[in-house]
């Protein structure tokens, strides 16, 4: 959609979350202003034995490793850990 605006409703994947059938990892800065945090919450709320939210503050739309590096690779490392 190239110089268009997204419609976040109509991709909106919380309706039928049967395609998360794996623990997963999401980082949300909380500056995101292109998808909304809420979104990223319902999902790790509805799913908190597969979905590990981390907020990431003042990181924009797919920014969290550039605010926070050694956070970001600290808690991805960690999360990998897990499941080796």
């Amino acid at each position: 959609m190239c110089g268009s605006t997204w419609d976040w409703d109509e991709v909106n994947y919380l309706d039928d979350s049967d395609w998360l059938t794996m623990p997963t990892l999401v980082f949300h800065g909380d500056d995101d202003a292109t998808v909304p945090l809420s979104t990223s919450q319902q999902l790790a709320d509805a799913h908190t034995q597969l979905v590990s939210l981390v907020i990431v503050p003042g990181a924009g739309h797919v920014a969290s490793w550039n605010s926070a590096t050694s956070t970001y690779d600290r808690t991805l490392r960690n999360f990998l850990k897990q499941y080796r």
